[in-house]
């Protein structure tokens, strides 16, 4: 069944189900689950990451180490004043149109052919012992988005 949504919550789902693939104990099953939609949510990320990479560059960003950085232009010794305050218009320009680029690319409607994860396949046995509980943080479940849905028969 294929699921709607968008590339922001690609990211989000793809980062909470890649910390509960790495961080919690889940049977085979979930385990098994979680797996498959990690290798569907994958492709989007890179993309978003690689395009991401490619609006920095072309807003004059460069590589650190670190990611990617943008520096803010410094007056040189002995430049105009008008110059310099032209050089830093347009630097604040691209920062701008890069920071809705990135907006829109964020916004961008996916559609991820998966069936959500059902709530009830993530929860723990009755009988499990305290200590031995799986771990999820409620940010995964709120990351995990459209990606996850609450199986339980509402009376």
């Amino acid at each position: 069944m294929p699921v709607k949504t968008t590339v922001q919550e690609v990211r989000d789902a793809y980062r909470a189900f890649k910390r509960i693939s790495e961080e919690v104990r889940l049977p085979q099953k979930p385990a098994w689950r979680i797996g498959r939609l990690l290798n569907r949510l994958k492709p989007v990320v890179v993309d978003f990451e690689e395009t991401q990479l490619q609006l920095y560059r072309g807003a004059g960003g460069y590589e650190n180490g670190r990611g990617v950085e943008i520096k803010v232009p410094i007056r040189e010794e002995g430049e105009d004043p008008v110059v310099f305050m032209e050089r830093q218009r347009d630097h604040e320009a691209a920062v701008a149109r890069l920071a809705e680029e990135i907006r829109a690319l964020s916004g961008e409607e996916v559609e991820i052919d998966y069936d959500p994860i059902p709530l009830s396949l993530l929860q723990d046995d009755a009988t499990t012992k305290p200590d031995k509980r799986r771990q999820f943080s409620p940010n995964d479940f709120a990351d995990a988005g459209v990606f996850i849905v609450d199986d339980e028969v509402k009376e």
